[in-house]
Parts: C-alpha cells; structure tokens; sequence
C-alpha cells in the first residue's frame, strides 16, 4: 500500500491552520458566527494556496453537528467523514474533466435532492473556469437561486476567464500568495513532527524556491528527505535543486552598480562553476537588485537580508543613486534566456552594459561649476538696400509700391550710410558665405561625441544632430535651422540655442 504523501497529510482541517490568508479565514468565521452563510462562494488564488482546503473546511464548518458556528471539530461523524473523503454530502467536481453541458445539466437535476446526512449539501467544483462556455451559461440559474439546503463553492486560478454574471452570484474572496515566512515556518513544523532533520536556511531556500506555493514545498521538501542520513542543509538544497547562489548574485549585483565589471564577471563565472543554473541565478539576481532598491527607497523592514547583509549592501552601494538601480533592474530584466541555452552571456552581456552606464555618469564635482553663459544679444540687422524694379508686369513688386500701368516714381537716392562692420554668425561665417559643397556623411551618428561633460559632449555633437533632423519641417528644414543657430547653454534637461535675428526665432 502506498503511503500517503506529506502534502496530503499535512492538509490544514481547521481555518486556523491555513497559512497566510487571515483575510479569507476572519471573514469566513464571522459569518459562521452570526449564522449569515450564502449560498455561493467563489475562492481564486494561484496554486497551492488553500483554496479547494478552504472549501472543504467550510463544508465540514456549516455541517459541524457540535458546533457549526465557527471552527469545525474534526471529531463528529460529519467532519470524520469529510476529511476522509467518504462523505456523500460533499461532492467535489473537477472542471477540467467534466466541463460539458451535459455534466452540468446532470448536476441541476441533482441539486433538488435533499442531503443525505448533512444540514447542507456541499458542490465544490475545482478549476471552474475551464467550463465550456454552454456548461457555465447553464449553471447561472442554479447559482442565483439554488435549493435552501445546498452551497456552492467554486475555486478557480484564472478568474478572468469566468462569466462576469457567474462572479457577480457569488461571495468572492481572492487569496494570496503564501509569504516565505510563512511557507518556512510551516515546514518547520512538519520536518519537526516527521523527524527530519533540516537547517532553517535550507527552509528558507525551499520556500524561496517555490514562490509562495505551500503544496510545492510541502513537496519539495518530502522529495529532498527521502533517504536523508545526515542534516539537510543550504549546501544539500542548492546541489540537488541547482538553486542558490545568493552570495554570487549580490556580489553581481553591486559590481553592476559600482561599475566594476571584473568583479561581475567573476561572480558570473564562479556560480557557472557550481552548477547553478543560469535562469535560476538570473532569477536570484533580480532579487538582490530589489533589495537593493527597496533599501535605497528606505524599505528596510521588506527585504529578505539578514541585517550583516542589509549593512553589506548599504556600505557598497552608498553613492548609487537609485535611478540607477532602476536601470539596472530595467536591464537585467529585459534579458531573453530562451536564445542561449544555458549560457551565461546575456548576464554578462547585462553586467557589462549597466556597469558601462554607470561608469559614464557624470560624477559630482568637488567645486560648484559656474552658470553657464548666457547667449549674446543679437545685434539688429542692417536694412537690406531697395531692390531695383524690373520691366517686366510680372517681376517683384514691394508692398505699397506703385499700382500696376502707373510709370514709376523718381525716388531720391539713399543717404550714405557709414560701413558697418558685418555680423558674424556662430560658427564664423559672413551672413553671404554659403555653407561648404562637400557632402555631408550619411552615417552622422559615428560623429556622437564620447566627452564626459554632457555640455561639451552635446557641443561636439551639434552637427550630427542638425543632420539627424533632415527630412522634418516644413516651410523650412529642422536641419538648417540648427545649422544656423548655436549651442548656448545647457540647463538640467534644456538645451538653450541661439540664433542671428528674429526671424530664424520665428521660424523655429
């Protein structure tokens, strides 16, 4: 006979057993208590979180024969037969493999029947999301008016695929994921009652494993102790699991930071050398990061790190701004692992680049730097000299001139005016010099500027950016514009351009 497995076993029977969801179990127990049970409840939640727990809970709760107004005994008949499973009140569906009309029609005719033993007849049906779509239309009207004596109780991982009118029948309560916390406390309790012998970082390393799943870890940690002769520890979970590689990870992570990156790739390298798989320790990387964020943000009571580690962080990170920590996070995310197998380069291929990016931030300087300066007035223009008439009807005619067929007017010559010396454009070109006939690169963008002063940087860079603006504007070229301005001033996130006269303002 094959014995029964820990998750089974270890089953919570009472409300107070279930780990985690206090908001569920509270709110059930006061309706227990002022006797204010309706007649459909639906519990969504991801796996291995309590849910088809809670309902059969529920069910042996509201059949209690020595209670019935809170937590069930477990001792009467009612509540030895449910959790036993023999109990012919309690009908549990799987929805998965009973999802057609037809088994939902063959429920309604059932649901009139009275129960058999119990107060109420119990339907709890497992993943009812997976009903066709004709199998949940006929269940509407059983759930919104059922028979006095019968409860419904549906569980579901995915409750945007269910009918909204379904949903909108019953009572809904959406549990969470189980924290870590709780899922290691709970595993301490049954390596206890079992006899296993296993470290609390080992616990804690499960429980990390399986993301708030305490029926996963409940299994994880039978698999781990079977044939156990020794004490399980944090070495024996990462070995057998291929997880870990915490040290590693932050040692990553901060090297990322910091911006050096032969520590990173040492990191990177060490961890492959023992094994760890590279999703797993992409994984764990980003854990660091957000624990490095949420420290940096001043959540300190949220992180996962002992205080030695918390104090570890702090002191390596202490001139990291947090911007970049969000960069950082942003980058080592947006890596695909699916290209590369189990290769490490899009870790290293994310090291290098955040640590690039960090080496090439502007650091403060150690003497406040000056205002920059302030583009010069621009003198007035010269009046342009009449234009002379031609004889044809057709040619430019100034406005208020003559009328067309009237001979022109005698006008007086102009005053001589003193020379004046031209104005100078900003790159030192008269205003009549055309620009150069060589042709302009096509790839500009090589021309960018690697200046570590973000001014000088831009400055060097003002060519490249007039050319990257070919094509935009209309009445005048973006491009031309530029060209005929210049670099000012750059002030936080602005970039003040100068320009000869009013009319180059006007058009940009």
């Amino acid at each position: 006979m094959a014995t029964q497995v820990l998750y089974r076993k270890w089953r919570p029977q009472r409300f107070a057993d279930v780990v985690g969801q206090e908001h569920v179990t509270t709110t059930l127990l006061n309706a227990l208590a002022a006797g204010r049970v309706a007649h459909a409840y639906l519990f969504c939640g991801p796996r291995g979180t309590g849910k088809t727990s809670l309902g059969r809970i529920f069910a042996k709760a509201v059949n209690c024969q020595k209670n019935g107004k809170g937590e069930p005994c477990n001792e009467c008949e009612m509540c030895t037969s449910i959790s036993e499973g023999r109990a012919l009140d309690l009908i549990e569906i799987d929805a998965a493999s009973n999802r057609s009309i037809d088994d939902v029609q063959s429920l309604r005719d059932k649901v009139n029947f009275s129960p058999n033993q119990a107060r109420y007849k119990v339907y709890l049906i497992d993943e009812v999301h997976q009903l066709s779509r004709d199998a949940a239309s006929a269940l509407l009207k059983t759930l919104e008016e059922p028979p006095p004596h019968t409860l419904f109780i549906l569980a579901t991982t995915d409750p945007q695929k269910l009918l909204a009118t379904i949903v909108s029948r019953c009572q809904r309560f959406d549990l969470r994921r189980v924290p870590m916390s709780g899922v290691a406390q709970r595993l301490a309790l049954i390596a206890k009652a079992e006899g296993l012998d296993v470290s609390p970082e080992a616990l804690s390393a499960i429980a990390r494993a399986t993301g708030g799943s305490l029926r996963d870890a409940i299994g994880l940690l039978e698999q781990l102790a079977i044939g156990q002769t020794k004490r399980l520890d944090i070495q024996d979970i990462r070995e057998l699991l291929g997880i870990g590689g915490e040290v590693q990870a932050r040692k990553l992570a901060i090297a990322a930071l910091t911006g050096d990156t032969s520590s990173g790739l040492a990191a990177i390298t060490e961890a492959m050398n023992e094994g760890l798989e590279v999703a797993a320790f992409h994984r764990e990387v980003l854990l660091q990061l957000r624990s490095i964020l949420l420290l940096k943000s001043g959540a300190r009571e949220t992180v996962d790190l002992s205080p030695e580690q918390q104090q570890e962080v702090m002191s390596a990170t202490a001139a990291v701004p947090v911007e970049r920590v969000v960069r950082a996070v942003k980058t080592f995310a947006q890596q695909d692992l699916r290209q590369t197998g189990n290769s490490p380069l899009p870790l290293e291929v994310a090291l290098i680049e955040t640590a690039t990016a960090a080496v090439a931030e502007p650091q403060p300087a150690a003497a406040p730097r000056s205002a920059p300066a302030q583009p010069a007035p621009m003198s007035p223009r010269p009046a342009a000299p009449p234009r002379p008439q031609s004889s044809s009807s057709e040619g430019y005619r100034p406005y208020g001139d003559r009328p067309p067929g009237r001979p022109p007017a005698q006008q007086p010559p102009p005053p001589a005016r003193a020379p004046s010396p031209p104005p100078v454009r900003s790159d030192g070109r008269p205003p009549g010099q055309p620009y150069p006939a060589t042709p302009v690169p096509a790839q500009t963008s090589a021309t960018i500027s690697t200046n570590p002063d973000p001014f000088l940087r831009l400055k060097e860079s003002w060519r490249a950016i007039a050319d990257a603006c070919k094509g935009k504007g209309q009445k005048m070229k973006l491009d031309a514009l530029l060209r005929s301005g210049r670099l000012a001033a750059l002030e936080g996130d602005t970039v003040v351009v100068g320009f000869p006269n009013q009319f180059f303002i006007a058009k940009m």
